[in-house]
């Protein structure tokens, strides 16, 4: 009889939580680890989320405009 084995899930991120995520990076003095733990996430992870060129322009525009109300 083996030991139950605890199975791992993948985290499904929203357009929106990945947006959030991402637009934390661009405040000065924020670094990308420093947000990948606040969020439990891998910061290669977050590297390529600011790679693609949908997130990164959705990003740049929102630090553009500032913070949503």
């Amino acid at each position: 009889m083996g030991w139950p084995v605890a199975r791992r899930t993948k985290r499904l991120w929203t357009d929106e939580e990945k947006r959030t995520i991402c637009f934390q990076t661009t405040a000065p003095g924020v670094s990308v680890a420093q947000v990948a733990r606040r969020y439990a996430v891998n910061a290669n992870l977050i590297f390529k989320w600011l790679r693609d060129p949908g997130q990164l322009w959705s990003v740049m525009r929102s630090a553009a405009c500032g913070p949503r109300s």
